[in-house]
Parts: structure tokens; sequence; C-alpha cells
């Protein structure tokens, strides 16, 4: 007879895709119970595999609403950088380019091109005065 332990601890390991001969070997049940066990015990398996998948997903989109948010601080820095050099007997390329490759992988990441309209007017603008720059 199985305790509850048991019993939870085989709905964890199917709900993470372990084989039954591994949870034999773990548990130390044999397979046929355990296959026995997974029919009666379907739902729950299921029920715990959509959970799991569920963390998954809100652990990734936390990773990238904060990695969002780093490109998006360091876009304003750069901007700012720019905004504030005279520029005179600087390279500024390298800047540019930095600020134009994170403002691009901001738009790969999460932004619609509608919402970089602000954005991409100000890039015109600093477009213009790059142009009007004397390097």
């Amino acid at each position: 007879m199985l305790n509850h332990d048991q019993i939870e601890q085989f709905i964890e390991y199917r709900a993470k895709n372990y084989s039954f001969d591994k949870i034999s070997e773990i548990l130390n049940i044999s397979k046929p119970k355990l296959i026995s066990l997974s029919k009666e015990y379907e739902s729950e398996i299921q029920n715990s595999r959509t959970l799991l998948t569920d963390q998954l997903i809100e652990k990734y989109n936390a990773s990238k609403t904060a990695q969002v948010e780093s490109h998006l601080k360091l876009l304003n820095r750069l901007r700012d950088e720019i905004d504030n050099r005279d520029l005179t007997g600087v390279r500024t390329d390298i800047l540019i380019k930095l600020f134009l490759s994170t403002q691009s992988q901001i738009d790969r990441e999460v932004l619609s091109k509608s919402s970089l309209m602000t954005t991409e007017d100000d890039l015109k603008i600093s477009f213009k005065k790059v142009s009007e720059w004397k390097i």
C-alpha cells in the first residue's frame, strides 16, 4: 500500500516526464503499479504539468521584462549622452551604433512598431542633428 507522500512524489515525477523506470528506481515501486497509478491519477498529473508550464512561462516573462527594462535604461542613457556631447574631435559613431542597436533589440523583443512612433520621430530628429555635426 502506498502512502500519500509516495503518490504525491509519483505525480510530481510524472508531471516532470520522468520515465516509469526512473520513478520505479527512485520510489522503489514496481513499474506495473506505476502504470496503474498513472491511469488512476491522470488528471492530477496533467494539472501538475500545466502548473509547471505556467510557472516556466511566468519566470520567462519576468526575465524578459527585466531584460527590456535594462535595454530601455541603456537606451535613455545613450540618448542623454548623445544629446549632451558637443562632439568636437570625439568619435561618436560607436555611440550612435550602440544606440541604434539597443533600439532595434527593444523592437524585436516586445514593442510593436506602432508604439515606437515617438522614438522613430526622435531618431529622425537625432539623425538630422548628426548630419549637421562636423566630425
